[in-house]
């Protein structure tokens, strides 16, 4: 497994402060800088000072895994298709967020119905916007393409979901996951 620069400037530093210089000679990069920003953006370091970082301890790195959802969530929504929420995501927008039910404390998708004939479309627009379809991931934020003869959906709370009675055989589908949202669901599409 190769390490990366999160991993080589923790065993670098440890919790002591380090310059610019100090990191861009031990990793033999004139781009030190830069990986420092980037670094700094994904939580990993801090500037404490001019020209100065230290690595941030495990209960200092913030939880980039809403903002992540967030993100794809946002492109999905940008659609240029016809698409409406389904599966889980539903269960999302019918319980007005109080309900979701992710596969893994890592890992949240994003399930999306499409007409059959967007989907080739669909799939290009996601993965244009760097958006993983699943396959092997296993953290962050995955989209799962559900291909439908016919798209039927209705507007809730702004967005595009599949009808209640969609939603509610769904959930009496899964009760051992979902039992539980349907006091949540709300009855009126807005």
């Amino acid at each position: 497994m190769a390490l990366t620069y999160s991993d080589t400037v923790s065993a670098l530093y440890g919790d002591r402060e380090f310059s610019v210089a100090e990191f861009s000679r031990a990793i033999n990069s004139p781009r030190a800088s830069r990986t420092l920003s980037e670094l700094k953006r994904r939580g990993v370091v801090a500037r404490v000072g001019r020209g100065r970082y230290r690595c941030l301890g495990p209960s200092e790195k913030p939880d980039l895994r809403a903002a992540e959802y967030r993100r794809v969530r946002g492109i999905a929504r940008a659609l240029p298709y016809r698409f409406a929420w389904t599966g889980p995501s539903a269960v999302e927008v019918w319980t007005d967020g109080r309900y979701s039910a992710p596969p893994s404390l890592a890992l949240s998708e994003l399930h999306i119905a499409v007409e059959a004939t967007d989907v080739g479309p669909t799939l290009r627009y996601l993965r244009s916007h760097g958006i993983s379809l699943g396959g092997r991931k296993r953290t962050g934020t995955v989209v799962r393409l559900h291909s439908v003869s016919k798209l039927r959906c209705v507007i809730k709370g702004h967005e595009p979901v599949v009808p209640r009675r969609a939603v509610d055989e769904f959930i009496r589908a899964h009760p051992d996951v979902f039992g539980g949202a349907r006091a949540w669901l709300d009855d009126r599409p807005r």
